[in-house]
């Protein structure tokens, strides 16, 4: 299992964004490739850099000198702890394609296996 999404992560080219999970102990270690930029999100505590998390009922972001709320976790239909940590990657992946778009930078996206790239 961490082997592949280790895998995952080293593909990251220049410019690249791995975005990953704080509350598990092991992908709190790590970190993109040199070039590439990390985003972690947790259910738990604030991480550290940028990413995405959660407080009380609430969730925030940052990125870079940008940081502020997004929202409320009572605004999503949650059945279990697992679909919030779900909803915060998701939103972690949402938010940084906006403020990419916003910056007009280029995302290196990691090809999957059934593209015919990698």
């Amino acid at each position: 299992y961490y082997a592949a999404k280790r895998k995952v992560v080293d593909l990251l080219g220049e410019g690249g964004v791995a975005v990953l999970n704080s509350d598990d102990a092991i992908l709190r270690e790590w970190s993109a490739p040199a070039g590439s930029a990390t985003w972690r999100y947790s259910t738990r505590a604030e991480p550290q850099g940028d990413g995405v998390w959660c407080v009380d009922d609430r969730v925030f972001f940052r990125h870079g000198g940008d940081e502020g709320e997004l929202g409320r976790t009572d605004a999503l239909p949650l059945r279990g702890p697992h679909d919030l940590s779900n909803a915060l990657a998701a939103n972690a992946h949402h938010h940084l394609a906006e403020l990419l778009a916003r910056d007009a930078a280029p995302v290196d996206f990691v090809p999957s296996a059934g593209d015919g790239r990698g």
